[in-house]
């Protein structure tokens, strides 16, 4: 499976949800997932 990083840029005030939310259904289908800290520069994970 992948290795996958989730960020999100703080927009609504769910983020948190929707980014679990992902994250959930990549693990279910056995991903391994990490969930980068919400804020704005996401992007620039290195």
């Amino acid at each position: 499976m992948s290795d996958v990083v989730i960020g999100c840029d703080n927009n609504n005030g769910r983020d948190h949800d929707f980014q679990n939310t992902v994250a959930n259904a990549l693990e279910k289908e056995g991903h391994t997932v990490e969930k980068y800290p919400i804020g704005p520069n996401f992007a620039s994970y290195a």
